[in-house]
């Protein structure tokens, strides 16, 4: 179920993991916040999201949604929070270490 459900998000333009719950035993979702708060989204763009899993997973919707990621993508075109391209890093976590 959880392989199928991720496919179904990937093919409307979310891209998450399918694995092994830990302690569980069961297959489930791994979710990653990370990326779109990188891209400075917020609470509100979050519960959009939940929303467009609901169409997806409750729903089956695939079309409708896709638009919808497509969408919410276009307002956040780049990285918010991320290291400037011509920084080079490598020195420094080789001098921390």
């Amino acid at each position: 179920c959880a392989k199928k459900i991720s496919q179904n998000l990937y093919d409307a333009g979310i891209s998450l993991n399918a694995m092994e719950l830990p302690f569980i035993g069961k297959r489930g979702l791994r979710i990653g916040l990370n990326e779109v708060t990188r891209l400075g989204m917020t609470a509100s763009e979050i519960k959009e999201i939940a929303m467009i899993f609901y169409d997806v997973i409750v729903e089956g919707g695939i079309e409708a949604p896709r638009d919808k990621v497509r969408l919410l993508r276009k307002r956040f075109p780049q990285a918010k929070f991320c290291l400037p391209g011509n920084l080079d890093v490598a020195p420094v976590l080789i001098d921390a270490l």
